[in-house]
């Protein structure tokens, strides 16, 4: 089960990225 987690967090902070580095693109 922690393993599951931990893919989670890994997967929610790349799409955080990607979204910031979108983000500081459109600015």
């Amino acid at each position: 089960m922690k393993l599951l987690l931990d893919e989670w967090e890994k997967w929610f902070r790349t799409q955080g990225s990607v979204r910031n580095l979108y983000w500081e693109k459109s600015k």
